[in-house]
């Protein structure tokens, strides 16, 4: 049996042959539209947790400087 050219194809065959689609990039827009919302409210969640966490972190300091003061003037007295 003599080996010829298969002729199949399969996806990856087919992705350098899109060149520019209308119809790729109006799918593609109408993705980053339908997402922008969820992806700009889960960044702005991100920031919020991480400006909370900065806060906590300070106040925690704070006590537990205030703590180690208040042990120290104990046991000094």
């Amino acid at each position: 049996m003599e080996d010829t050219a298969s002729t199949t194809t399969s996806i990856d065959d087919k992705t350098d042959d899109c060149g520019d689609s209308p119809t790729r990039d109006a799918l593609a827009e109408g993705l980053m539209e339908l997402l922008r919302p969820s992806v700009e409210q889960l960044d702005d969640h991100v920031r919020l947790t991480l400006i909370s966490q900065k806060e906590l972190r300070q106040q925690i300091e704070s006590l537990s400087e205030g703590t180690s003061e208040s042990i120290a003037s104990e046991y000094s007295s």
